[in-house]
């Protein structure tokens, strides 16, 4: 039996592969689209038993929050919540690809947010940050 590369399976037969879908590929597509169906604030009975079962994606790590309050979850909810923080670096295209409204503040955090640059503002100014 000849070994072949994982890349070179995932290739299109057109190219000389198997033509099989990147699982990882296709689990961060699916896993981007229901992070993006609840942050967008849609209505629906769905997200309000997922919300209710599961809490609020807030706080996330990359909003200063800490993975430790995922125990006793489903790992797809881990997966979603931490999906575009600093932890996830495959996935920073969906951070890339996502704007915030401010709002009245409760789902943006000031400190954590990547405002100016790639960098949030506790790390541009990290004095005002810790006394704050």
């Amino acid at each position: 039996i000849p070994w072949v590369s994982w890349v070179n399976v995932c290739k299109s037969k057109a190219d000389g592969g198997l033509g099989i879908q990147d699982l990882r590929a296709v689990n961060l597509a699916l896993l981007s689209k229901w992070r993006r169906r609840l942050l967008s604030g849609g209505q629906g009975i769905w997200r309000d038993i997922l919300l209710s079962r599961y809490g609020s994606l807030y706080p996330s790590p990359h909003l200063g929050g800490r993975p430790v309050g995922f125990r006793g979850t489903s790992s797809w909810w881990k997966d979603v919540s931490l999906l575009g923080g600093p932890l996830d670096s495959i996935s920073d295209r969906f951070s890339e690809g996502i704007g915030k409204k401010a709002g009245n503040g409760l789902l943006t955090s000031f400190w954590f947010e990547p405002w100016i640059g790639a960098n949030p503002l506790k790390v541009h100014y990290q004095r005002l940050f810790q006394v704050s």
